[in-house]
């Protein structure tokens, strides 16, 4: 993914971003992302009823 946002990714392990998609009108989505131990916490608000919450777990793989 690329953001190109001055200060979206300012603070360690946590960042937030608004998503627009010019096709579909002026609707935005607000992202909010943490990592923490080995997940990533994900919250998406689309100005709906409730947040929607997403929680990743992620191994890291070494290939030599």
């Amino acid at each position: 993914m690329r953001v190109e946002i001055d200060g979206w990714n300012e603070f360690d392990k946590e960042y937030a971003f608004v998503y627009a998609n010019p096709k579909i009108g002026s609707k935005r989505i607000l992202v909010k992302c943490l990592a923490m131990g080995d997940k990533h916490l994900v919250a998406i608000d689309d100005g709906g009823a409730e947040p929607a919450h997403l929680d990743i777990k992620y191994v890291m793989v070494l290939i030599s």
